[in-house]
């Protein structure tokens, strides 16, 4: 279920006294989501708080009845939808792009490509009259208003990829993927609209959704070096218990002339004997065994997510979880390992900035990126493609191999026979690396190796084991936290994907360190279990399919 604030809006309807809410997503597409994502019938009394927590701070679109329902329990909306406004917006700003083509075509010798527009755009909104036929009738009405947003959505998604598909078109709203148009109004609307406004009768926009373009979304608009050459496949997979090849969701955002274009979300049915759900996993992504008993193979779904790659390289958060969940999913599923080149935006985070945690939400805040849902595959795959646009743009570079090259990292290799991971060829500035003790044949590529780690908060593993583990991959554990101490592993079920997170507790301590100027990053227990996954940063794969 979607709660993204804003961008979810909230149908109100009520139908022989039984309230009816559906929850509509608004965002900028996310192929393979629904926008539909949530509905609810209060059949019994005592719905009031469950009315009041559906509606809170959220925009508005109601029936008669719906608003009669919300004035009787005192609900005042946040905001209301002005539909036909709304509407209206969208026709003029497809309007404007099409005077944008044809003072182009006209200016130049060449043929431009016509742009192709929705062919149908919904008709005005009459919210007392858009029932849907068929199921249950208390819903019909409050479905029908549900579909005629998910239309309009769905036209504004066609004219965004018709503009970006068009540089000349793009400086006409930026980049990236607008949201759409939204326009609201302080006050109920009357119930029935018959005449649609024309487009010199629409008033102010005061609101759009998203909210006013963050500094990753005018990367490619403001950088020194144009970035029409970064191009890359952002990607992110969610797992159904701690076995690595457990996959149970893909997501994908392909990235092209510096410019999301698309982003993809699939759900997968785990590989034979890795299909078992943990419940802490299924409380991070809230993915259950009965989503995706239905679903496409992992098998399948590598399938879909190579065509959709088209040869392009690969960039995620954190590769050695992500690209090791792939190899691994393929060796039970007796598949072959794709072929790509990979970064890792986590590496190239901590080379380019200095922060307290490289988590994805962390890093995406400072980057100035909308994270939305964490552990939603495909919002994943998007923030980090966003993070890996603003970094190119804050390094003043246009391609991703540049930037590579600017921050001193090698790109990964996987193929069918080997793979070779991602990684820093410098230390992390301004850390001084220890030579390992313990472990001597350790990796030196290795992201701990060299790192001074001390442990503080109850761990769901045996603290020894940790500590051994830590040492296996060249890091030296110390108990108490020192001017030599690089890293902060933070237990008792610490999640740190909130800034706020490290402002009391045990965090708290690394937030001073800083602030005196020691250089001190802190991990999550699931942090480090990530990096003890694999104690080498290479390897064969054992039998290759013929």
């Amino acid at each position: 279920m979607n709660d993204s604030g804003s961008l979810v809006l909230t149908v109100v309807d009520q139908v022989d006294n039984v309230p009816v809410v559906w929850w509509v997503d608004i965002d900028s597409r996310i192929a393979g989501m629904s926008r539909l994502c949530g509905a609810w019938v209060f059949d019994e009394d005592g719905h009031e708080q469950t009315l009041r927590s559906l509606t809170a701070a959220r925009a508005i679109v109601a029936t008669k009845a719906g608003q009669t329902l919300l004035e009787g329990h005192q609900i005042a909306p946040a905001r209301i939808l002005d539909a036909e406004a709304t509407l209206t917006a969208v026709i003029a700003a497809r309007d404007e792009l099409q005077a944008v083509y044809e003072e182009a075509a006209a200016s130049r010798r060449t043929t431009l490509t016509p742009p192709r527009w929705p062919t149908t755009l919904p008709q005005s909104l009459d919210t007392e009259t858009a029932s849907i036929s068929g199921g249950d009738p208390r819903t019909s009405r409050a479905l029908g208003i549900a579909r005629w947003l998910h239309a309009l959505c769905a036209a504004w998604d066609t004219i965004e990829e018709q503009r970006l598909a068009r540089p000349y078109m793009r400086p006409v709203g930026g980049p990236t993927t607008r949201g759409l148009p939204v326009v609201y109004r302080d006050t109920w609307p009357d119930p029935v609209r018959h005449e649609p406004a024309s487009a010199m009768e629409a008033p102010e926009v005061a609101a759009l959704v998203p909210a006013p373009r963050t500094s990753v979304e005018d990367a490619a608009a403001s950088a020194s070096v144009p970035l029409d050459a970064l191009e890359f496949v952002a990607f992110d997979v969610e797992t159904a218990n701690a076995h690595r090849g457990s996959i149970c969701a893909i997501g994908a955002a392909v990235v092209r002339g510096g410019v999301v274009v698309s982003t993809h979300s699939w759900l997968v049915r785990p590989p034979a004997g890795l299909d078992t759900f943990d419940t802490i996993n299924v409380r991070l992504h809230g993915i259950t065994p009965d989503m995706v008993a239905d679903q496409p193979s992992f098998a399948e779904r590598l399938d879909q997510l190579v065509e959709v790659v088209q040869g392009l390289p690969l960039v995620a958060h954190n590769a050695t979880f992500d690209v090791g969940a792939l190899r691994e999913a393929c060796l039970v599923a007796d598949k072959e390992w794709p072929t790509a080149d990979y970064a890792c935006s986590l590496i190239l985070a901590r080379r380019a900035l200095d922060l307290i945690s490289y988590r994805l939400p962390i890093v995406a805040a400072e980057c100035g990126v909308d994270a939305g849902r964490h552990h939603e595959a495909g919002a994943d795959a998007r923030t980090c493609a966003q993070v890996v646009i603003e970094l190119a743009r804050r390094r003043n570079v246009g391609t991703l191999a540049d930037l590579l090259t600017d921050l001193q990292v090698l790109a990964g290799r996987l193929d069918a026979a080997a793979w070779r991971g991602c990684h820093s060829t410098l230390g992390i500035p301004g850390t001084g690396l220890i030579q390992p003790e313990t472990a001597v044949d350790a990796d030196p590529e290795h992201p701990l190796y060299g790192r001074v780690l001390v442990f503080t908060g109850a761990l769901s593993i045996r603290r020894q084991d940790a500590w051994d583990a830590a040492a296996r991959c060249g890091a030296a554990v110390e108990k108490i936290v020192t001017k030599r101490t690089t890293m902060l592993v933070v237990g008792d079920g610490f999640t740190g994907s909130d800034p706020a997170d490290f402002t009391t507790g045990k965090a708290a301590k690394a937030v001073q360190l800083r602030a005196k100027g020691q250089r001190i990053e802190v991990l999550t227990e699931a942090d480090l279990v990530d990096l003890l996954a694999e104690a080498r940063t290479f390897g064969i794969r054992e039998a290759v399919i013929a």
